[in-house]
């Protein structure tokens, strides 16, 4: 799909300067309210519940690496009013508590403990019935570290006659793996090979462990600039040295984005975005 951008206001507790803590958790609050946007709302901006519902209803919902069920609980606290509410999947390798499921209300999730590599949603009842009703079926994941977006992405793809979108947070670069990463083709053809893609995930660290990250989130990125007069966050040679590794660490994890949206694209067919949130 081919989302617009959407910005849900900034929790509070970033704009008050709280604890590294609280600012994770308010990220955390941000992120599941912009991928429970984009999906529900894929080609507008979705910033309140709207009252109308798009002409192929979205049927069911498969959220990957489902852990808590966090994200479908923020997925469920924006439906829209009047929609009908879909059929829930839950999908992690591991088994869980109730967590976040019980504030999901009226819907009923079903959780399916199985590795993603060995998961055939065609063989799901849940998708199955939504399938056949005409409705869309989408894909979620806010944890899906590493190898498990490429998994989760063949594993939609995989779902023939069927509408389907799909919308997932990238993270992890550095677990991704050569044999089951989905854009081999455009790195080989680019020559990047299995050696070079190794050296891709250890630049993928650089991106972490900012000396000046708080401020550089504040400015919107590393600014390679070492004068000292240029005023914001890198005023030293270490910290502007650390923002020209953080700034590869991302241009590393571009690279391997872009080789899964080449994939879509060219291969599957699909209309996708990047989308930094």
């Amino acid at each position: 799909p081919s989302p617009a951008p959407h910005q849900p206001a900034a929790p509070a507790a970033v704009a008050a300067g709280g604890t590294r803590r609280a600012k994770n958790s308010a990220r955390d609050v941000e992120q599941q309210l912009s991928i429970a946007g984009h999906l529900l709302h894929p080609d507008q901006k979705c910033e309140s519940k709207g009252e109308s519902e798009p002409t192929l209803g979205l049927g069911c919902i498969v959220e990957f690496c489902a852990g808590t069920a966090k994200l479908s609980a923020a997925v469920h606290d924006r439906w829209p009013v009047g929609w009908v509410a879909p059929r829930l999947v839950l999908v992690d390798k591991s088994k869980f508590r109730c967590g976040s499921t019980s504030a999901l209300g009226e819907w009923r999730p079903a959780r399916l403990t199985a590795d993603i590599r060995d998961l055939r949603l065609a063989r799901v009842e849940e998708v199955k019935a939504a399938v056949q009703e005409g409705t869309r079926v989408g894909g979620m994941g806010k944890h899906l570290c590493g190898v498990a977006t490429d998994l989760a992405l063949r594993c939609m793809c995989g779902l023939e006659n069927a509408a389907t979108e799909m919308v997932f947070a990238l993270c992890c670069h550095h677990l991704c793996c050569w044999d089951d990463y989905v854009g081999k083709e455009w790195l080989q053809a680019h020559g990047i090979g299995a050696g070079e893609f190794g050296l891709l995930r250890l630049l993928c660290t650089r991106a972490r462990g900012h000396p000046c990250r708080e401020l550089l989130d504040q400015q919107g990125g590393p600014n390679p600039n070492p004068n000292p007069n240029c005023g914001g966050a890198l005023r030293t040679r270490r910290a502007w040295e650390a923002g020209l590794r953080a700034e590869l660490g991302m241009l590393a994890k571009r690279v391997i984005d872009e080789g899964r949206a080449v994939w879509l694209r060219e291969v599957m067919g699909w209309r996708l975005s990047l989308i930094h949130i």
